[in-house]
């Protein structure tokens, strides 16, 4: 409108064209003038604008990708923990079960050991005692005391009862029986003889049994070595195992742990930045927009200047027609 009624004036007053074109094409210039430099500053501003969102576009990408990371690390940690940590109960379980196994055999051998001590010392004393028996029987072929067979015989139905072997002594007391309800002259030879018999038959049977009992006693030794030995070496396997397995669930743990602060410092980055990214956006568009706004304004303006040069021209054409 400034620029319409100078023109207008200038028209009324009879000025000459020229003035009037000067007039306009001052306007043109100072509006180009102005587009240039604000061009100037759109660009700087645009520049900016592009590398802020460029630079926040990656950090946030970065931040992102920090983040899945950790959290891959921390749920492949999470399921790795957790298999160890079952591996660990069941380690451990079996461990206890072993320790106990190894406490029962041991007490077991133990206990046979002190069987077997307590057994040779019955098979040597019922040794000796038919030992004795025999030196016994021998002397009542020559009138020996009848007394010291009925002494005999109660020590024999002792190490019957101990070696449990009744039925084995069975024969030699019914003839020890015999032989004292001989006449008090002399024990029948023929019944001495067959008492001599069937001790030494006794004396045979306990020696072969009480070397029996020493190979089963000795293969019970053996079979005990190895099971302890087994034993051992599974409670030596488990204790490793178990040590093992505590180690890596400590380092499931800080990994874990480290990784859990890296995705916090990622959320907080990713955070930080998309609210930034947000913000440059927005300026970025406004600085768009007033830029086009005012672009627009200023060729709207370049537009009216041209109607107005037009209708000079055709004025100033009317008024020289008119003289």
């Amino acid at each position: 409108m400034a620029v319409m009624m100078e023109v207008e004036s200038h028209l009324k007053a009879g000025g000459p064209v020229e003035t009037i074109g000067l007039v306009l094409q001052g306007f043109k210039d100072a509006v180009n003038a102005e587009q240039v430099a604000h061009d100037e500053v759109y660009g700087a501003q645009k520049a900016e604008c592009d590398a802020e969102v460029a630079y926040r576009t990656t950090e946030v990408g970065d931040a992102n990708d920090t983040l899945r990371q950790a959290n891959k690390a921390i749920a492949t940690a999470t399921r790795l923990r957790a298999k160890a940590q079952s591996q660990l109960q069941a380690a451990s379980e079996n461990l206890i079960q072993n320790r106990q196994h190894l406490v029962i055999i041991n007490d077991v051998i133990r206990e046979e050991g002190a069987s077997y001590n307590r057994n040779a010392v019955s098979y040597n004393d019922a040794i000796n005692a038919i030992d004795d028996a025999i030196d016994l029987a021998q002397k009542l072929k020559e009138g020996g005391s009848f007394l010291e067979v009925a002494r005999t015989a109660g020590k024999f139905l002792k190490h019957a009862i101990a070696l449990k072997m009744t039925n084995e002594y069975k024969a030699v007391m019914t003839a020890f029986a015999q032989i004292t309800q001989d006449d008090e002259e002399g024990a029948d030879e023929s019944a001495v003889e067959r008492l001599i018999g069937l001790l030494n038959t006794l004396r045979e049977n306990i020696v072969n049994e009480w070397a029996q009992y020493g190979e089963e006693h000795n293969e019970s030794i053996a079979a005990y070595n190895d099971q302890k030995e087994r034993v051992d070496g599974n409670i030596a396997r488990l204790e490793a195992q178990e040590a093992n397995l505590e180690e890596a669930i400590e380092n499931y743990t800080n990994v874990i742990a480290v990784n859990t602060a890296i995705a916090q410092a990622a959320s907080n980055k990713l955070q930080r930045n998309q609210a930034l990214l947000d913000d440059a956006n927005v300026l970025c568009a406004a600085v768009e927009e007033e830029y086009q706004a005012a672009t627009q304004g200023r060729r709207n303006e370049l537009v009216i200047i041209a109607e107005l040069e037009r209708l000079v021209e055709r004025r100033a054409a009317e008024f020289a027609e008119g003289h």
